[in-house]
């Protein structure tokens, strides 16, 4: 009977384990969609700024190098130049 028991309720711990671990991957999933959100809407918003005002575009495209992996520096290449010049 004891045996039992106890297997029954080993048995309940590991849903419950499985349980926790679903939602902690979901809470998980939630933030890192959130954060890449995030990211995507102040990205529009800077680009919106630079876009109206050239001081601070070049100023963003002095400072962004310093501040990106060097295979995403060549995504900015350019923000500080007037529309249609290439770098």
């Amino acid at each position: 009977m004891a045996t039992e028991q106890i297997e029954g309720l080993r048995q309940r711990r590991a849903q419950i384990e499985a349980r926790i671990a679903a939602l902690e991957a979901r809470a998980k999933a939630d933030r890192r969609r959130e954060d890449a959100r995030r990211k995507i809407v102040i990205g529009a918003g800077v680009l919106a700024l630079a876009a109206r005002n050239p001081d601070f575009a070049r100023w963003l495209a002095m400072r962004l190098p310093e501040v990106l992996a060097e295979r995403d520096r060549h995504l900015v290449a350019g923000l500080g130049q007037p529309p249609g010049v290439m770098p």
